[in-house]
């Protein structure tokens, strides 16, 4: 396998270390001192090699968990001392463990973890390795892939990818452990190394083709999308065809990428966790790129590299107004439109403007960061949301009324809907618009305002709620009445859903989490594809809408 260098300067995506120790403790320092977790070299490489489970015990600690539910109470009672002694290096199968069917081993696994959560939360993981990857420690990169089985979420491996993208390359050479972890028997730690020294640019294109045949499928999807999101369009098809391979979790992923290159053209596969779905997803797709993968732009795919993981949210303050505020990938606030009346729905459009339905004063507008209106469109009947369609058009959802206007501000559609009972709508890819009442109906309706399918689903209960279309079609959409967010194919039929209390605006992201917001709970909340909550943030009144670029 041949490694070669090019020069070139690792930029640093997680913030660049303090030149003088007066200088302003970073985001990622505040979160480890907080806990009581020191921020230099030596203390961090600690840190990790503490939570470093080796392999031998790895079976045991498997055995022990299991042995939480046993029959005999002294046997469970000796199991949750036993790995009480493993301190935090378990923390993560415990966590895993916490969500067991078998409620006693649920419950053990939820008291082993409370002694070890305060310095193991995910939010805390990161920020360590964040810090360790900017101190450049000399075992960094050993404890970094030593730590790697043991990153149970999607937060932390990416955190894990980036930090080890920054050690990849010292005095223009690849990382000798990063080169060796090329053979590791753990896929994991293979699947890292691979794809941080490709990307870095240390591992040219013929040594990374061959990881598309690794044997296992983890490290064989990591290397397919580095190629693919290099833009070398021959590792397409390959991609493709672990769609029927992959987690579903990882298929989204995927799905979402392909969705980037084909936009419009995007077939509406439909994809459940049902295998079947799965393999007829894989050959639309294949379909798909033997027609359009001579032309199919790539560099679309620039776009998913850059993602600023920045959120919009909009919401009620206690005092009656209105405010959006953008939030960094830290949860802090960055800027922020005071002051408003009666917002329900804020979304970023191009130009770096914000556009945002008032309700109360039954307007759109688009406005820029000062919270000048530089577009707006008055509405005769009261507003509920609005979303920026292809064309620069903009779909406007009223309780009687669907309208489509144009940048001049001219209606170029219109759905009428006497009942007054519209809460949410969305255009879809082949043109028409999924619309859903209060009381439990989902329409699909043409390009003519034709209603041409209705299906029964959950009532929302409520007088307006944030819905999302996800990359093949499905329509994600917040059931007040149950405290859900339920997703339903084309055809109305539920393929997945989460409780959450009292939920108002949904949006499926890249990675395959959902993000939501809970009005009672005054909460941004992220959740995995198996409805595990992997991030939370308090909102400081009532969110209403949340949409993240």
């Amino acid at each position: 396998m041949r490694i070669w260098i090019v020069p070139l300067v690792l930029v640093l995506v997680s913030g660049s270390a303090r030149t003088s120790a007066a200088a302003e403790p970073s985001e990622s320092e505040k979160v480890l001192q907080a806990v009581k977790i020191g921020t230099d070299g030596p203390a961090l490489v600690n840190y990790f090699r503490k939570r470093i489970l080796p392999d031998r015990d790895l079976d045991r600690v498997h055995k022990l968990i299991r042995q939480l539910g046993d029959d005999d109470f002294q046997k469970r009672e000796q199991a949750s001392g036993a790995l009480l002694a493993f301190g935090p290096s378990i923390a993560p199968l415990l966590r895993q463990a916490a969500t067991s069917a078998d409620p006693e081993v649920a419950a053990r696994a939820r008291e082993c973890l409370d002694q070890a959560e305060r310095t193991t939360s995910v939010p805390v993981v990161t920020a360590a390795i964040q810090v360790l990857a900017q101190r450049k420690p000399e075992e960094a990169v050993e404890v970094l892939l030593g730590f790697a089985p043991m990153a149970e979420s999607e937060p932390v491996l990416e955190a894990l990818r980036e930090g080890l993208a920054q050690l990849a390359i010292s005095d223009k050479k690849p990382h000798p452990l990063l080169v060796q972890a090329l053979t590791d028997k753990v896929p994991l730690k293979r699947a890292l190394a691979s794809e941080v020294l490709f990307r870095a640019g240390a591992l040219d294109v013929a040594s990374a083709q061959k990881f598309l045949k690794d044997s296992d499928v983890s490290v064989r999807l990591r290397m397919a999308l580095a190629l693919v999101e290099s833009e070398h369009r021959e590792t397409v098809p390959a991609l493709i065809g672990l769609l029927s391979e992959v987690p579903l979790e990882q298929a989204w992923t995927i799905e979402d990428l392909l969705g980037r290159i084909a936009g419009e053209q995007s077939p509406p596969t439909g994809m459940t966790a049902d295998v079947a779905t799965r393999k007829q997803a894989r050959d639309l797709w294949e379909a798909w790129w033997q027609k359009n993968g001579a032309t199919a732009n790539l560099v679309k795919l620039k776009d998913r590299v850059a993602s600023l993981g920045l959120t919009l949210v909009a919401y009620n303050e206690n005092n009656g107004t209105s405010k959006v505020v953008e939030l960094g990938r830290d949860g802090k606030q960055r800027w922020e439109l005071a002051n408003l009346q009666g917002i329900t729905t804020a979304e970023m459009v191009p130009g770096d403007r914000i556009l945002i339905t008032e309700s109360f004063n039954n307007r759109v507008s688009e406005r820029n960061r000062k919270g000048e209106i530089v577009w707006q469109k008055q509405i005769n009947t009261q507003p509920l949301a609005c979303h920026r369609v292809p064309g620069n058009r903009t779909l406007i959802v009223c309780r009687n009324q669907l309208i489509e206007v144009d940048a001049k501000g001219e209606q170029v559609f219109t759905y009428n809907r006497p009942n007054n009972d519209l809460v949410a709508a969305r255009k879809l890819k082949n043109g028409e618009y999924v619309v859903v009442t209060r009381l439990g109906r989902m329409m699909r309706v043409d390009a003519k305002g034709k209603e041409v399918k209705t299906m029964t689903i959950d009532r929302t209960n409520t007088s307006y709620v944030n819905i999302d279309i996800t990359p093949t079609g499905n329509v994600l959409i917040p059931t007040t009445r149950t405290s859900r967010v339920v997703e339903y194919d084309p055809d109305g039929k539920e393929v997945w859903s989460v409780k959450v209390t009292y939920p108002t605006s949904v949006q499926r992201l890249p990675n395959g989490h959902t993000m939501i917001t809970s009005m009672t709970q005054r909460k941004l909340i992220e959740v995995d594809r198996n409805g595990k909550t992997v991030n939370e943030i308090t909102i400081p009144g009532t969110p209403l809408s949340a949409r993240r670029r």
